[in-house]
């Protein structure tokens, strides 16, 4: 990477467009059968080549769980691991599954995990394959009982059918071999396997055979070679037989041509849906759940740390509980990050470790950029604090990488890098869009196709693209620049064709002092800040979470006024006016939301205190997902010192 001050930087903005409705556009005209389950198993979205397969309505589906369309001999094999999908696996399983008019088909289905911890799952009907599968079993047993095979049995299978001794030569074929491999019969008799397979797979076919005669069996898929020389995709099964003293293998061809190119449009459409699935279409998606579950999370959340609280760390039952405490930490941060990178977290500008940040963010860019490429994380030492959203960070990232990724052809690799940077008068003198002093650089390079001059001159602008085979919206790269010029800094681009791409993005250094906010981690210490027997109205629709938070304000040394509706805490307001301190509400409920009912509550208690607490605000107290000035808030799920802490400093304020 060159010195920052030969630095040119470029400019403008734009914003990503809403695609949802591309997303469920590819979804439902998908040529293969395509369809959605939480990770419980049930059924919610099933496209129209699922429905026409297995012959059940849409209403019908969404009653299901996967484990009830399963054959009851296959159920065994129904588990799905999910860390194995969460790491960005692709999963198979073959199994059969019961259509609406009791019959039942045979199918491989694929799963891999969505971004927002949703299984989409792919079906293929191979029932024609289980056919001739079973039909050579059936041709192996007549040739054991019988000890010969007839031309009427061999012809009449669906597929191509050879026989070859231990040492390779074919000895038995059927008509189908000779029309698809082009050979006359005079040719075929004692040819060498191998002679079917060019150079290239000819190892690979010998590593098969020799597998079906030392364990019996073994299947390959690989093209067949015609002597013509044209290549047609195909799958082969083995087995071995004796006879008369003699091992011989048998096994069936069957020509997968249609379902190699089915599997390619198949992997067009997948590509094209992960592209098309941006911040916005997935945000629509993440807030959805998000309040749900994160109300689920504070409740196991709450209930471990109450429980921990009631024993001793040498009590058995404790480190259960701590992993219990630890799981549900867990899966708040993975809402968090999803959150965060559609662009939906609720948030404020903060004091950042970027060396922080872009490490919690790997594992999500791997799975982002593919496998065929790695991706390189170069932090520096010692790197200076930024102020900026977190969430604009995760998505200057996501983009850039994106933008890199598609600029490799094949495999290749992706470079992050963060480290300090200072510009002088002089240098910027000649840069007007930098200001001297002191920067953090986070840079993303490529080892791609590179670009010319020309094309850099105009990578800013919205809707300017060199993607046009892949659908770029040309969005990605002007939504980079302007988060970055929105929070002062500036972006320059270092490229040339054939070799590459650096994006270089400069944010000012903060040199002020970090805000302290609390996070909704555990606390440090184990005594957190406590109540002098204030009365708190806790106002929270999820009776579970109510009578948890109650328990918890309690311990705290607080008096509690607890209300499952809105209308209910204007009663208890009524009554008890005078002694209440503080209102802590849940955002989203029932009558009216949670920032209705302050406003009605400080009508008759105009100094009262508020906290707001929620899984996903939807906006209710911030616009454009940022907080409204003053608003006083905390994200569900919380731990108890969080919001001893949270409660204490609020009390406090004058």
């Amino acid at each position: 990477m060159s010195d920052s001050t030969t630095s040119h930087p470029s400019e403008t903005s734009g914003n990503l467009p809403d695609s949802m409705e591309f997303f469920r556009a590819l979804f439902e005209k998908s040529p293969e059968p395509m369809f959605i389950a939480d990770l419980n198993g049930s059924l919610i979205a099933v496209n129209a080549q699922g429905i026409a397969l297995m012959g059940y309505s849409n209403t019908e589906f969404r009653g299901m769980t996967m484990a009830d369309l399963v054959h009851p001999d296959d159920l065994a094999i129904e588990a799905i691991p999910l860390e194995e999908l969460r790491r960005g696996g692709v999963l198979k399983r073959e199994r059969r599954l019961r259509r609406r008019d009791g019959s039942f088909i045979f199918v491989e289905n694929r799963f891999r995990m969505l971004p927002d911890s949703h299984i989409l799952g792919i079906t293929i009907d191979i029932t024609e394959r289980k056919q001739a599968e079973a039909a050579l079993r059936q041709s192996e047993k007549a040739v054991r009982r019988e000890m010969v095979f007839t031309e009427d049995i061999i012809n009449s299978l669906p597929g191509i059918f050879y026989m070859y001794d231990d040492t390779n030569r074919l000895v038995r074929w059927n008509k189908r071999l000779e029309q698809d491999t082009a050979y006359p019969p005079e040719e075929l008799k004692g040819i060498d396997v191998l002679e079917f397979f060019t150079e290239a797979h000819k190892p690979y076919i010998m590593s098969r055979m020799e597998m079906v005669f030392t364990e019996g069996e073994s299947f390959a898929e690989v093209p067949l070679l015609r002597k013509d020389g044209c290549e047609i995709p195909y799958f082969f099964t083995g087995r071995k037989v004796t006879l008369e003293g003699n091992q011989y293998m048998i096994g069936l061809g069957i020509d997968v041509t249609k379902h190699k190119q089915t599997a390619a449009e198949k992997e067009m459409l997948q590509a094209q849906l992960y592209q098309a699935r941006k911040m916005e279409s997935i945000g629509r998606l993440a807030g959805g759940v998000a309040h749900d579950f994160n109300n689920m999370l504070s409740a196991i959340l709450g209930q471990a740390e109450l429980a921990m609280r009631d024993c001793y760390p040498s009590d058995s039952i404790y480190a259960g509980l701590k992993v219990i405490k630890e799981s549900a930490l867990r899966s708040a941060d993975l809402v968090r990050q999803l959150l965060a990178f559609a662009r939906k977290q609720t948030v404020a500008p903060a004091v950042l470790d970027l060396n922080k940040n872009v490490g919690n963010m790997l594992g999500m860019l791997r799975r982002l950029i593919g496998e065929n490429i790695a991706l390189d994380w170069t932090p520096e030492a010692g790197l200076w604090p930024v102020k900026m959203d977190p969430s604009q960070i995760d998505q200057v990232l996501v983009n850039l990488c994106v933008n890199a990724r598609d600029a490799i052809s094949a495999a290749g690799r992706i470079a992050i890098e963060a480290r300090n940077a200072v510009f002088d008068d002089a240098w910027c003198a000649a840069h007007p869009n930098c200001h001297p002093g002191e920067y953090v650089l986070l840079a993303v390079s490529d080892d791609g196709c590179g670009m010319d001059q020309d094309m850099v001159a105009y990578i800013f602008e919205p809707f300017y693209t060199t993607r046009q085979a892949r659908g770029g919206s040309g969005l990605g790269l002007a939504t980079v620049y302007g988060i970055v010029r929105q929070n002062e800094g500036f972006v320059n681009v270092r490229t040339e064709p054939g070799n590459g791409a650096t994006m270089e993005i400069y944010l000012p250094r903060f040199s002020g002092d970090a805000e302290k906010t609390p996070g909704t981690g555990a606390s440090k210490t184990d005594n957190p800040p406590r109540g002098r027997g204030e009365t708190v109205l806790l106002v929270e629709d999820e009776a579970v979470i109510l009578d948890v938070g109650r328990e918890i304000l309690e311990r705290l040394g607080y008096n509690v006024a607890a209300a499952a509706t809105p209308g209910e805490a204007l009663r208890q307001v009524a009554a008890r006016n005078d002694e209440i301190k503080l209102l802590i509400t849940d955002v989203v409920m029932p009558e009216m939301n949670g920032r209705e009912l302050a406003e009605k509550i400080r009508r008759i208690n105009p100094g009262l205190k508020c906290l707001f607490v929620s899984g996903y605000t939807s906006d209710v107290i911030a616009h454009h997902n940022v907080l409204d000035h003053g608003i006083q808030f905390l994200q569900k799920p919380f731990s108890i010192n969080a919001l001893a802490a949270k409660v204490h400093q609020i009390m406090a304020e004058k």
